[in-house]
């Protein structure tokens, strides 16, 4: 192959490297601009849907009745539940800031308020779920952009480039440094892997029923407090 053949050879793959990371750099962006959600929801979870639970739970006072709360809502465990924190009174105090109370009797007011409880619980269980299904349809969107991008580049074809490219100032830019010095990490650095489905990392949480459908469980565990 004569010099120009060769230069021109050069400048084909040369070409194909600079899309083929340019490609790159938009899909490893579009992952790092997920990252702070993973964190907001994780978050959300322990700091307002924690306290919702620490709330009802601490209103109830008692681990069966608290235990009997969840099997009502269709929720297995009892995530949060902390016996100091569920006796404290002014834990309590806080934890209540948020309930509004009214009614006639004793009985009504705090009927009233754990059914309050229950609402500020299913409100930011239901805004979680939206925010983790968002998420992974964003993920679903990112891996469908990595299964594109391995159709359209071949790895084997950038590693045999690679392999034989002689270090290129001009190149680096865009490779980066440690690719084009380090044969040892240049196959696995190249590998773009899926992402894992985000319901599958960060806690889980069950759709929750209407108020109005467990209405009248929620007073018959009301009346079991009272009795206490």
């Amino acid at each position: 192959m004569d010099d120009i053949s060769k230069a021109l050879a050069y400048q084909v793959k040369r070409e194909m490297a600079e899309q083929y990371f340019g490609a790159r750099k938009v899909i490893e962006e579009d992952i790092e601009a997920l990252k702070p959600e993973y964190k907001a929801l994780q978050d959300f979870y322990d700091l307002r849907i924690g306290v919702d639970l620490l709330r009802i739970y601490s209103m109830l006072k008692d681990k069966d009745l608290a235990e009997g709360f969840m099997s009502i809502i269709h929720w297995q465990g009892l995530p949060f539940y902390d016996d100091y924190m569920v006796a404290s009174r002014n834990i309590a105090r806080r934890l209540q800031e948020p309930v509004t109370s009214w009614g006639i009797t004793a009985f009504y007011r705090f009927f009233n308020e754990l059914c309050n409880a229950y609402e500020l619980l299913e409100k930011d269980v239901r805004e979680y779920n939206d925010r983790l299904e968002s998420l992974a349809d964003e993920v679903a969107t990112i891996n469908e952009e990595i299964a594109l991008f391995e159709r359209r580049f071949s790895l084997d074809e950038m590693m045999s480039f690679l392999r034989t490219m002689d270090r290129d100032p001009a190149l680096e830019g865009v490779l980066g440094q440690n690719l084009i010095a380090n044969p040892d990490a240049r196959e696995d650095g190249l590998r773009l892997a899926k992402l894992p489905d985000p319901r599958e990392q960060l806690p889980s949480a069950p759709a929750l029923p209407a108020l109005s459908d467990i209405r009248h469980s929620l007073k018959d565990v009301a009346k079991q407090v009272g009795n206490q």
